[in-house]
């Protein structure tokens, strides 16, 4: 998945010039405050549970602050890749990528998923979980090249 992601990433950033500006950081480095506001534009969650989910004390999804990623441009968040811990401490489950629309179909959303899939690696991670629609196809033609494959719906198979 790792090369699959540098390909994309080193071709987009090749095309579009790049701000001057920008990293990516831990979540528990980043402004909750401007994350949250981020998430809730994003995902159809109330603002209250996305602070409970960033702040880890959620009763369904803890976010995990040093796995997630978050993209600053000119010090604002701009993107994120939001990641929960697993029993396995080799393992994660991406919970979301969401990246600011102004920023879509440009260098972002490649360096997110690949400096996100960096900084795991560098943590550890050796394997991650991921749901995506078939309607999202831009995530569906990275899976398939990157040698992801399909879980079966019932686990219990």
């Amino acid at each position: 998945m790792m090369e699959a992601a540098k390909r994309v990433w080193d071709r987009a950033k090749d095309r579009r010039p790049l701000p001057v500006s920008f990293d990516l950081v831990a979540l528990a480095d980043a402004n909750i405050d401007s994350v949250a506001t981020l998430h809730s534009s994003a995902f159809d969650v109330e603002t209250t549970e996305v602070y409970r989910r960033l702040k880890q004390c959620s009763r369904s999804i803890n976010y995990d602050p040093q796995l997630s990623s978050v993209l600053l441009v000119e010090n604002e968040v701009r993107a994120f890749l939001i990641c929960a811990a697993t029993s396995n401490p080799a393992r994660t489950f991406i919970y979301g990528l969401f990246v600011s629309p102004q920023l879509r179909l440009g260098w972002a959303t490649p360096f997110v998923k690949y400096g996100g899939l960096d900084r795991l690696l560098d943590q550890g991670i050796r394997e991650v979980e991921f749901e995506a629609l078939n309607s999202n196809q831009d995530t569906v033609r990275f899976s398939t090249k990157s040698g992801a494959y399909e879980l079966p719906s019932n686990l219990s198979e």
